[in-house]
């Protein structure tokens, strides 16, 4: 999942926003904008719901009522 935030502040913010709905959110990669102060942030996020789906779609919408998604990309493995 690649976000877009107003400043690197905000890196710290999302992860004690949802971790206590068990989403863990792991700082891949940081890009700074060059035009403006944006601010990139590549995460791997993970999580253990039930139910098919439904945690990558609840994430998604709650991701994006906060900031700006650039990308999601979902990948699922065998527990």
């Amino acid at each position: 999942m690649e976000i877009e935030l107003v400043g690197s502040v905000e890196i710290a913010k999302i992860q004690a926003i949802f971790e206590p709905l068990d989403y863990t959110f792991l700082v891949i990669e940081k890009r700074e904008g060059e035009a403006d102060a944006a601010v990139h942030v590549t995460y791997q996020v993970r999580w253990k719901h039930s139910g098919v789906g439904g945690a990558a779609l609840e994430l998604l919408t709650a991701v994006e009522e906060r900031y700006k998604v650039l990308s999601f990309e979902r990948v699922t493995t065998a527990a």
